[in-house]
């Protein structure tokens, strides 16, 4: 199974994740309720937040409160998969 990486671009995910990290990830690891999860919408954004399935919605909240909640449906989503792991910029 190939390995893809993702560099984190903000400190929405805080004291967990921060700016600069790189993120490990698998295309077949789709994330389940509490998982952290890198997420590419459909629009190209890419987000790394808390994956929560909820009234037919996805939940993508940071764990920085200074970051905001973003609601997306299913279909809006290009990429959903949970972090395996991560190797800090430091």
């Amino acid at each position: 199974m190939k390995v893809y990486v993702y560099t984190v671009k903000d400190d929405s995910m805080a004291p967990k994740y921060r700016k600069g990290d790189r993120i490990y990830f698998y295309k077949g690891n789709p994330p389940k309720n509490g998982d952290p999860a890198i997420v590419t919408l459909k629009d190209g954004r890419t987000f790394v937040r808390f994956w929560k399935e909820e009234n037919g919605t996805i939940l993508l909240s940071p764990l920085n409160i200074d970051f905001d909640d973003l609601r997306v449906r299913p279909q809006d989503i290009y990429l959903a998969c949970s972090v395996s792991r991560v190797r800090p910029s430091y």
